[in-house]
């Protein structure tokens, strides 16, 4: 009898602890998704006919979802999603309505593997390539890492996103849309690289730069100065919905124009460490640059000193 109460002891035990944060992966070939205690944390969708890889639902352990695919406006906005603006003068970043189609050049997701790791965290090595039309050879190719943990006891997790670009064959030049001061400027130029379309449920929050400048979203759209964080620098960006739930969007020391530019949209919302904001990017062929982000998804709120202890615990790797 007392064995068979021990032997009862310990499985409650450990139906206790793997219970309380029970991970579920979901896999297809077109899509990886991760449940966490039963909710939907996130989904990766890497269609090959979509092109460019993203991430949506992006999900706290609270059930609070970040990201959108929106119906109304930039169908091309997807979750977290890479782009560039403009090579060699082709639109990358567009496409035709809803359709899907770009209006200029190609992001070709060529292959997508996977590893599970033991504790549940897993990688994603994708190899994609970037030509100006749908038939054309391809200008530029991209390894791009991406891994993603589980949970911590906080209910933190991460997204390390890496991607490695190498020029073929022509020398090449990475663009975007002019800013003020430049010729044909538009007010929304500068926008290229990793980015975050978050939906309507965000616009009740606030944005906080590692640089100490605070944008309260409904304060801002309210007095007209959304633009108080747009074209700032800074090592990090984080927005907190009021509910509490955070997303901080880290930019690496390594990285091309460090500290970014970032990119604030308040009133979709969207934020983006637009890494050629104030500049356009030459390479040459057979060079190569890297980008390293790293994307922080917590059910809490992180005020100032954790943005930046989580940034120097990443940096100092």
């Amino acid at each position: 009898m007392r064995r068979l109460f021990y032997i009862l002891f310990i499985t409650v035990v450990i139906c206790h602890i793997s219970c309380t944060s029970r991970i579920d992966i979901v896999e297809s070939e077109l899509s990886t998704s991760v449940k966490h205690d039963g909710k939907l944390l996130w989904t990766l969708n890497h269609d090959p006919l979509k092109g460019k890889p993203f991430f949506h639902p992006l999900a706290n352990t609270d059930g609070t979802t970040f990201t959108d695919l929106p119906k109304t406006d930039h169908p091309w906005h997807r979750g977290l999603w890479f782009s560039w603006k403009i090579i060699n003068g082709v639109n990358y970043w567009e496409e035709k309505g809803y359709t899907g189609v770009p209006v200029g050049g190609y992001t070709r997701l060529l292959s997508n593997e996977r590893q599970v790791f033991n504790d549940k965290s897993i990688e994603f090595v994708q190899h994609l390539e970037y030509a100006p039309s749908i038939d054309s050879d391809a200008l530029l190719k991209e390894t791009r890492t991406i891994v993603v943990s589980v949970p911590d006891s906080a209910g933190n997790y991460t997204i390390d996103w890496y991607g490695e670009f190498t020029a073929l064959g022509l020398d090449l030049l990475l663009d975007r849309t002019p800013i003020a001061g430049e010729p044909n400027a538009k007010p929304y130029g500068g926008y290229a690289g990793l980015s975050v379309r978050m939906n309507k449920n965000m616009l009740k929050g606030a944005f906080l730069s590692g640089n100490g400048v605070e944008l309260e979203i409904a304060d801002a759209l309210e007095k007209g100065n959304k633009d108080a964080l747009h074209g700032q620098s800074a090592s990090w960006m984080t927005y907190q919905n009021e509910d509490g739930g955070s997303l901080l969007f880290m930019d690496h020391p390594s990285n091309l124009n460090y500290p970014s530019k970032w990119y604030i949209s308040p009133d979709m919302p969207y934020f983006s460490p637009a890494v050629i904001y104030e500049n356009s990017k030459e390479l040459k062929s057979g060079e190569s640059l890297k980008l390293s982000y790293r994307i922080l998804v917590s059910p809490n709120g992180l005020n100032r000193d954790l943005a930046n202890e989580a940034w120097q615990k990443w940096t100092s790797k």
